[in-house]
């Protein structure tokens, strides 16, 4: 049951206008695309005109002739215009080693998500705001909103299915709260929101109650850090409670979107500071992030959350501290990428992805290269991935059985080439 809004777009306020043609008749409507000659219309009922530019009246002449995509890098930060310009997409994409197959294998995997979703916005059978969570994140890396002809009402559907959650959760976004490990999902889906909010309000889309649950969502998962800087199980404050790399590096990436929009969170710069340095505090001087403290693993001696600790340092501004650099200088000496191997923990690689791609330079390149093909050459016909079978050096490899969390986790690595960029110039 929805509780909070339906599932039809919302107003788009900046963006329906009402044309009118020469002889007087209005269409209200947003504009999809346009050439020299024709415009592509699509009303608030999602009926989609092509209609002659020459036929309307002048004003809206006028309008057209100064109108340009959405995601064309004007009215968006620079970080996501930028990435979400075709031009720049296309640029950054040959540059940092993709290619017409990565591209393409994306939008085969977004487009079986789209046939997979719920009615109410989720995936998965378990752990939905998590995997809704994540679905979002993937729309959103390839720069698709509310208001993208294909894929615009899933975005929409996500959003919604989290929003209604977080209202009836009193801004948990998690659906058993009672669960031990819900602190992961609700992390999770605040940086969906997050980034949703981000879009949303550069582009003038109002979501009911979108930035009211983040806000909310987002102050609570501030207030609930925990006293040693971490994030711990059930969200215990206690020193004493269990809190690991893998759980607050998703709190600090979720803070870093926070910070991108335009709400007011008490205490965030704080906050991430001490999450900083409880991260920075699991890492030994050879680079490695354990896992609960300083050589930490349960993975045959593989430091797996190594990216998530180098991540979260370079995304909070710290990318050129010596940390980072035995960071990724680890990764590249021991990680590995083989489907039937025990290193094929798409969990690590999706963290080990950003962390790479953000150092750039030859580290990417070799990385790329173990990364790359490997991925492509795994994907299933309808766009899924294959399991990556036997005992991987992993913890808690759920992606091993659950499809869904296994294709996004593959299509978020795939958009690391214009999702995110290296720190320094290369």
């Amino acid at each position: 049951m929805l509780l909070g809004i339906t599932l039809t777009l919302p107003n788009l306020h900046g963006q329906y206008r009402a044309f009118k043609n020469q002889e007087g008749q209005t269409i209200t409507a947003v504009v999809l695309k346009k050439t020299d000659e024709s415009v592509t219309l699509r009303t608030k009922d999602r009926k989609k005109y092509d209609y002659p530019i020459a036929k309307l009246s002048r004003e809206d002449q006028e309008y057209l002739a100064n109108w340009s995509p959405a995601f064309h890098g004007n009215d968006l930060p620079t970080s996501i215009g930028q990435r979400c310009s075709k031009e720049e997409r296309a640029k950054r994409l040959a540059a940092a080693g993709g290619n017409e197959q990565t591209e393409e294998a994306v939008l085969e995997a977004l487009r079986w998500m789209k046939s997979t979703q719920a009615p109410d916005g989720s995936w998965g059978t378990s752990n939905r705001a998590a995997m809704t969570g994540l679905g979002l994140l993937a729309y959103l890396g390839h720069c698709e909103t509310p208001l993208s002809e294909e894929f615009g009402e899933t975005c929409l559907r996500a959003m919604v299915y989290l929003i209604n959650l977080g209202i009836k959760n009193d801004g948990k976004l998690a659906e058993i709260t009672a669960a031990k490990s819900w602190p992961y999902e609700h992390a999770i889906a605040v940086q969906a929101l997050a980034e949703s909010t981000a879009f949303c309000q550069q582009l003038m889309i109002t979501v009911p109650n979108l930035k009211e649950i983040t806000q909310k969502a987002g102050q609570f998962l501030i207030d609930n850090q925990n006293s040693n800087g971490g994030w711990a199980y059930s969200y215990e404050k206690e020193q004493t409670a269990h809190t690991d790399m893998s759980i607050t590096g998703w709190h600090l990436h979720a803070l870093k979107c926070m910070e991108q929009t335009d709400l007011d969170f008490k205490n965030l710069a704080t906050c991430a500071a001490s999450g900083l340095k409880y991260a920075a505090s699991l890492q030994s001087e050879d680079g490695e992030f354990g896992y609960k403290r300083q050589l930490h693993t349960t993975v045959d001696r593989y430091f797996s959350l190594t990216g998530v600790g180098v991540s979260c340092m370079q995304l909070w501004d710290k990318g050129e501290d010596k940390k980072v650099r035995n960071g990724v200088n680890y990764i590249i000496a021991n990680t590995k990428l083989k489907w039937g191997e025990p290193e094929c923990d798409l969990y690590g690689h999706y963290f080990e992805s950003i962390a790479i791609r953000m150092h750039g330079g030859k580290a990417w390149e070799t990385y790329n290269q173990l990364m790359r093909d490997e991925i492509l050459r795994n994907q299933n016909p309808n766009g899924t991935w294959k399991v990556p079978e036997g005992k991987l050096r992993a913890v808690g490899p759920v992606f091993q059985s659950n499809e869904f969390y296994r294709t996004v986790l593959c299509t978020l690595i795939l958009e690391v080439y214009h999702r995110y960029q290296p720190l320094k110039p290369q």
